[in-house]
């Protein structure tokens, strides 16, 4: 677990233990680390502005004074973002019963366009990408592999990061994923054909190479010496290598992947509520911002190959 520094917040301490727990209370570090990030300015702000005042002492005027500090420097989904932050700490003080209401409640926040900024890419381009993988190379199953679970499954990174073998399961004949995932609530995932396909032949030469099967071996591994799940600047070389190689315009990330899923499957037909289930959205208007390809949805009973290509549909 990522180590907070609880002085980096708030130099007096006098918030410590509310902060502490409000940012375990999350399982990815990088939400943390976002939250973090955000706390962190507005204490600053206070220290520099209202040295008297502690963030739990903080009311609607100070507040209103840091959104207009904030506009100077930031844009406005960056202000929005950090209010957001704010709001959600004193919402979880308000619970607490630490405040009685909260200062963040009259705070005007900044209208931002709700589109996803994440570029995804074309069913077309999902197949040279993973074309580019050479199957002889010594990763090469490894890299196809991890390319496959991502477009396949849409899953974020640090969920993929923490899989193991147990998590692998059959269902019906199928194979499927389940794990904890955001918010630590169990979800089940589906596996494709050709995700299964490319799944096997990893744990095949994985299996040849003689590394570990265990049931609590991370699923993919950083080295034959060391069972330690790869990192996610490794995922992003990944990604970043075969988009390159496939000559994919834009800056494709690992959570191009997820953007890639979630249209490709309302484009298919698949029922929202299952996308969302899916890729663990709580809030089904999310996943309809992923989607900028989609024409109509249409139900379809099972999971088809997403990305198959134009001719075969």
């Amino acid at each position: 677990m990522e180590i907070i520094k609880l002085h980096e917040i708030n130099a007096k301490g006098e918030m410590g233990n509310d902060v502490l727990e409000f940012l375990v209370s999350f399982l990815s570090p990088h939400t943390r680390k976002a939250y973090k990030r955000d706390l962190t300015l507005f204490c600053f702000f206070l220290q520099k502005h209202y040295p008297k005042i502690s963030m739990k002492e903080a009311n609607t005027i100070q507040l209103a004074v840091f959104r207009e500090y904030l506009f100077k420097s930031y844009s406005a989904r960056t202000v929005r973002r950090v209010l957001d932050s704010l709001g959600s700490f004193y919402c979880f003080l308000k619970r607490k019963k630490v405040i009685a209401t909260s200062p963040m409640d009259e705070i005007t926040r900044p209208k931002c366009s709700k589109e996803i900024l994440t570029p995804d890419v074309t069913n077309q381009e999902v197949q040279l990408i993973l074309g580019a993988v050479d199957l002889t190379k010594q990763c090469g199953p490894l890299h196809r592999a991890v390319l496959s679970l991502l477009f396949y499954t849409g899953l974020r990174c640090e969920e993929v990061r923490k899989l193991k073998i147990e998590n692998i399961h059959v269902i019906n004949g199928q194979l499927a994923v389940i794990f904890r995932g955001k918010g630590d609530k169990e979800r089940l995932v589906p596996m494709s054909p050709p995700l299964q396909k490319d799944l096997g032949r990893y744990l095949k030469w994985r299996r040849e190479l003689g590394m570990a099967l265990n049931a609590d071996s991370p699923l993919f591994c950083s080295s034959l010496q060391r069972e330690e799940p790869l990192s996610p600047r490794t995922y992003s070389y990944i990604v970043k290598k075969y988009a390159q190689k496939a000559n994919i315009a834009g800056a494709i990330s690992v959570h191009s992947t997820r953007a890639t899923f979630i249209g490709a499957s309302l484009d298919a037909g698949i029922p929202i509520d299952k996308v969302a289930h899916i890729v663990g959205h709580q809030d089904i208007g999310l996943t309809l911002r992923y989607s900028k390809r989609r024409d109509t949805l249409k139900t379809f009973q099972k999971l088809p190959d997403l990305y198959q290509s134009e001719e075969k549909k």
